[in-house]
């Protein structure tokens, strides 16, 4: 469960389990990179962080470690709003999950 304090707190919605899921890693991936918390291994902080939190839910990330970090630097330089740039990674996460 989020805790309603943070970073994370009403960006995921409830919707049926795997959708769940994806959503969530989603939106975890998307606000730990924007956050920028590091000086350096941002990417591979969320590659870890959304592998970790796919694997500890039944499912594994199946890609390409670098075509989630370019997904993630296409978001930081997004024309979009986050929103619609998160539902757009979302997509390309769910064929990436197995």
């Amino acid at each position: 469960m989020i805790a309603s304090g943070s970073l994370f707190a009403g960006r995921v919605k409830t919707v049926p389990h795997l959708s769940t899921i994806i959503r969530q890693a989603a939106v975890l991936a998307v606000d730990i990179s924007q956050a920028q918390a590091f000086l350096d291994g941002n990417k591979r902080t969320v590659f870890l962080t959304c592998d970790v939190f796919l694997r500890l839910n039944g499912l594994a990330f199946i890609g390409n470690p670098m075509d989630l970090a370019m997904q993630l630097e296409a978001i930081t330089v997004r024309i979009s709003n986050l929103e619609d740039a998160t539902d757009g990674f979302e997509e390309w996460l769910c064929k990436q999950v197995d």
